[in-house]
């Protein structure tokens, strides 16, 4: 993980413990190490920054490719341990990267609802998760954010 993820954590932790009340219920279900895939629900974009100060691994997120368009946003993006995701394609590269990272002891976040839900339900979940814990033995640790 690059100093920019670890400086950037701080000063969110920092903002949403003014700005929030911040709770969490569970996080001793969270394995320190070992393969590991971590879903949550995609409300707003508050979500990859939560679970960002909260787990205390290196991680990478699944981010959908939209971010990655301008030099800008993709340098940010992947200084912050992000990877363009391309939905509605069987993307066999993309697929073994996140099997690599896994297999790298890196915690995988993935927002299976492959985007923010607008009316804050859940929306059904695309394909793929699953398969990608079955084919790597990690655990899967839902994580729901409200």
């Amino acid at each position: 993980m690059s100093w920019f993820f670890y400086f950037s954590r701080f000063i969110v932790r920092v903002t949403f413990f003014i700005v929030t009340r911040l709770r969490v219920n569970g996080r001793e279900n969270i394995p320190g190490t070992g393969p590991l895939i971590i879903i949550a629900n995609h409300i707003t974009f508050a979500e990859p920054q939560i679970i960002g100060i909260l787990i205390e691994r290196k991680m990478r997120f699944a981010t959908k490719e939209g971010f990655f368009r301008n030099i800008f946003m993709r340098t940010l993006m992947k200084s912050i341990g992000c990877f363009p995701v391309y939905q509605g394609v069987a993307d066999r590269k993309t697929i073994r990267l996140m099997e690599e990272y896994v297999k790298e002891d890196f915690a995988l976040i993935i927002f299976p609802e492959g985007t923010r839900s607008l009316n804050a339900k859940l929306l059904p979940a695309l394909n793929g998760t699953a398969l990608l814990a079955q084919h790597t033995g990690a655990q899967i640790l839902p994580v729901g954010i409200s």
